[in-house]
């Protein structure tokens, strides 16, 4: 066989792969909110841990009552085995 063929079915098994890993659920649970507030704050706070203060509760509670009309927040929080693991802000 070619090696310009084997190098191409390579290719198209390795996207066969990732096709198939799209495909298959995370293992993770969500949570998502429009407002922080709606949130478990024990969990948001375990997820966020020590990061930037621009995922602290009270930072974002401020700022959805004193942002801009034209922006709307968005929270999410992942869990893995019923522990949160990460927390989104979009």
């Amino acid at each position: 066989m070619p090696r310009a063929l084997k190098q191409a079915l390579g290719v198209l098994k390795q996207a066969q792969k990732t096709a198939n890993a799209r495909r298959t659920p995370s293992g993770f649970d969500f949570a998502l909110s429009d407002r922080i507030a709606f949130l478990n704050a024990s969990d948001w706070d375990a997820a966020t841990g020590s990061a930037s203060i621009f995922l602290r509760r009270r930072y974002l509670q401020t700022l959805e009552r004193h942002a801009p009309e034209n922006i709307q927040m968005r929270y999410a929080l992942a869990y893995a085995q019923g522990r949160p693991v990460a927390a989104l802000v979009v």
